[in-house]
């Protein structure tokens, strides 16, 4: 992790530390999970990105006991003796490949940072491409799942966890589309033991974007369904993952 990253993190968590009396911090290498692997009131929050892990990080801080560390990543699945609690949220990633698209292709920094976060992701690619502001019609994320959220679904809701019971869960993961249920936030205050927990508002998902032209013609060439309810080839294995799975479930972390 780069000096400037590790400034990031540090100053955010001592920030968030000292305003709400918990430890917050963005977590980017397996090496720096580690160092909490033992720390059983670490709560860790998981996605592929662009799927509601901010919203629901920010929530989390607003209501955890003292004492607790709330973590967020991109990363995969962590070793089986980590012994805090994970909430993996994930999304449509249709729509996630268009959000991500949309933040890559308007920021070059943010986007580096993006890949460079995302464990999942072709940084290849990237390096290919110079900038995810270089995005063309026929090389962007809506034509190529860079990012891997394919690769994230598939290890974190199959390779390297298994379903189980709510006394032996690990993971909580939760779609963010069923988020606001009434009972998908029972389960995520019954899981992690925060009777207080309460989302933020649910907002309008992409109401805020401000499309360039880059981003429409992306768009116009490769989407295959609507307006609202996008499909792209190269998301339909990591969609069909998604539809598959149901609006939570509790999970276990393979040997």
């Amino acid at each position: 992790m780069s000096i400037r990253k590790a400034l990031y993190t540090t100053l955010f968590g001592l920030f968030i530390c000292a305003k709400f009396n918990v430890l917050m911090a963005v977590i980017c290498t397996h090496q720096e999970l580690e160092g909490y692997y033992k720390d059983k009131n670490s709560v860790l929050v998981a996605s592929p990105g662009r799927s509601g892990s901010t919203v629901l990080f920010d929530s989390l801080r607003k209501c955890c006991p003292k004492g607790y560390t709330i973590l967020k990543t991109h990363l995969l699945v962590p070793k089986k003796s980590y012994s805090g609690k994970i909430i993996f949220i994930y999304s449509d990633p249709d729509k996630a490949a268009e959000s991500a698209l949309h933040m890559c292709a308007n920021d070059a920094k943010w986007g580096k940072l993006h890949f460079e976060h995302v464990e999942s992701s072709d940084i290849s690619w990237l390096e290919d491409i110079g900038s995810t502001t270089c995005q063309t019609i026929d090389n962007n994320l809506l034509a190529y799942d860079a990012l891997g959220c394919t690769k994230q679904l598939f290890y974190w809701l199959h390779a390297k966890t298994m379903p189980c019971e709510l006394n032996q869960a690990q993971i909580l993961a939760i779609k963010y589309e069923n988020l606001w249920d009434e009972t998908a936030q029972k389960a995520i205050s019954t899981f992690l033991g925060f009777s207080a927990f309460k989302l933020a508002a649910k907002k309008t998902r992409g109401e805020w974007m401000s499309l360039s032209n880059i981003e429409i013609a992306c768009k116009e060439y490769h989407n295959k369904g609507s307006v609202n309810e996008p499909r792209y080839s190269a998301y339909a294995s990591a969609r069909l993952l998604w539809e598959n799975a149901p609006p939570f479930q509790f999970l276990l972390i393979k040997d």
